[in-house]
């Protein structure tokens, strides 16, 4: 195996102090040194407890469910979440339509004041409005 010119000596140190990058890579190289982790004391290694790892199940306890059982259980919850995004409009024939203004008109129950729900719907967006 060849030498590297470091080695040969024609360069004299591997980083260079001067130059377009040599900075940047002093910064660098100091960081790296103050990231370096602590010696570890082996005295304290042997006062620490080892871990106790009986909490994780291990796969022959049967506490992993089959390929089977977890398709089966996303499939349940794909039926609920498709379930749940079935939105059921009233019935329009079952309600009374009640004009605010030339665009705007509300369905109230049939039997119900048209002129409380007229004005509690204007009450509500004037609210609205100064909010």
């Amino acid at each position: 195996m060849e030498a590297t010119n470091y080695q040969r000596g024609y360069i004299t140190d591997p980083i260079p102090e001067k130059g377009k990058n040599g900075p940047r890579i002093q910064r660098l190289l100091a960081r790296l040194e103050a990231k370096k982790p602590k010696p570890v004391d082996p005295a304290e290694l042997a006062m620490e407890p080892e871990p106790d790892f009986s909490y994780i199940p291990s796969l022959r306890s049967g506490h992993h469910p089959s390929k089977r059982q977890m398709d089966e259980e996303f499939e349940i919850k794909m039926e609920k979440k498709r379930k749940r995004s079935i939105a059921l409009s009233p019935d329009i024939d079952k309600l009374q339509e009640v004009r605010i203004d030339k665009r705007t008109s509300i369905f109230i129950a049939i039997g119900a004041d048209p002129v409380e729900a007229r004005v509690k719907f204007l009450e509500k967006l004037s609210r609205n409005v100064q909010q």
